[in-house]
């Protein structure tokens, strides 16, 4: 006879949460688990044993060990928070999912919330940048009143051409990596630091330097304002703003090939997409604001919504298909890349290509980088 399943009690249930703030444990996911939508709250978070309340469930003939009993398998320390997604992929692959990685997953991820609770005056900088005047620190300091204790240059240079004449994306793509080495060794020399980011840089590099940065310490992506001409984090209001309203499609041939098409700086023309890809062929998703210009997502609290949706949107369309590629064709700031490129998971994603956009050419998108 089987065991009746156990609720966590009150006070469990809210340690789970607090201690993982409220986000999923999958070091490759991380997304907040509990947003606002339409007007109302919506959680997409799921209590998920690690090893099974049932012998005949994921991982539940498994001896159970980190402490926890066979009476206790329905215990908060046998519970990890992850997101429906990565819930059901979890389960559905116990031969790489094991008890041991998500012991582990859960673990690390309580601790790495732990370093998010520092003051973030102590920042190593990284400014990513093609062509211009250096940034130093100095000027960084002045203006974003934090204390930077060192600072990182990926400077990317537009005139280096590769064989057939373009821009050399792997070249772009190797700086990146050695500026990630500069930036790890900076981390083991201070301890509780913030990343912070300056992005002023092509978008497929900025995807690809974000992918890079997702397991790291706690970071915070600044945006440049044109208009004031300075860097800018929050918003004044520390919300939302009222004025954006994003609208997604989604059509699909059933096709192996997903295109994706952001739009908030401007429009992405679907003339321009079917240069590349035919679009009668593959399955198209598009995300637009409701009104684009080049200032449409500056500040932290919208590059977090619209980063929000493209994730949840993403996530729904590979667990419903099993793609073999992802095309994104982008027309957004540069603070949200990097945001965009934190959230591609490898572990759980397919290949995905960046498009770099130049209205000289044709095709107007240039296919720049695989991440």
């Amino acid at each position: 006879m089987s065991r009746p399943r156990k609720k966590l009690r009150a006070a469990e249930e809210k340690l789970l949460w607090v201690s993982s703030a409220g986000m999923c444990n999958n070091p490759g996911c991380r997304q907040s688990l509990v947003f606002e939508d339409v007007g109302k709250p919506v959680c997409i978070g799921d209590n998920a044993h690690v090893i099974a309340h049932s012998t005949g469930g994921p991982r539940g003939q498994v001896h159970c060990n980190e402490g926890v009993r066979e009476l206790d398998r329905d215990s908060w320390r046998n519970i990890i928070l992850l997101c429906k997604n990565c819930h059901k992929q979890v389960d559905e692959h116990t031969e790489v999912y094991t008890e041991e990685v998500l012991f582990e997953w859960k673990a690390k991820h309580e601790k790495w919330i732990q370093t998010r609770l520092v003051d973030v005056e102590n920042s190593i900088a990284v400014v990513h940048k093609t062509m211009g005047p250096s940034i130093d620190v100095v000027s960084l300091a002045d203006t974003t009143g934090l204390k930077v204790l060192g600072l990182v240059s990926v400077q990317f240079q537009v005139d280096k051409v590769d064989g057939n004449g373009g821009i050399d994306w792997e070249d772009g793509k190797r700086q990146n990596v050695n500026g990630f080495e500069d930036v790890q060794r900076l981390m083991t020399q201070f301890d509780g630091v913030v990343l912070q980011l300056f992005p002023l840089s092509h978008i497929p590099l900025l995807i690809h330097f974000g992918s890079l940065v997702t397991n790291t310490v706690p970071v915070q992506v600044f945006q440049y304002d044109r208009s004031l001409g300075k860097w800018v984090l929050g918003s004044p209001s520390g919300e939302v703003s009222d004025e954006l309203k994003l609208e997604s499609s989604f059509t699909s041939t059933n096709s192996n090939v997903l295109a994706v098409i952001l739009g908030i700086s401007a429009s992405v023309s679907l003339h321009d997409v079917n240069e590349i890809l035919a679009l009668d062929k593959i399955d198209l998703l598009q995300i637009d604001a409701n009104s684009t210009r080049l200032d449409r997502v500056l500040y932290r609290e919208d590059v977090q919504a619209v980063t929000q949706r493209f994730r949840t949107e993403l996530n729904y369309r590979i667990g419903q298909q099993d793609y073999d590629e992802i095309h994104l064709f982008l027309a957004i700031p540069a603070g949200l890349a990097l945001e965009l490129g934190r959230t591609i998971n490898p572990n759980m994603w397919p290949k995905v290509y960046t498009y770099h956009y130049s209205r000289r050419k044709r095709p107007r998108y240039q296919l720049a980088l695989c991440v």
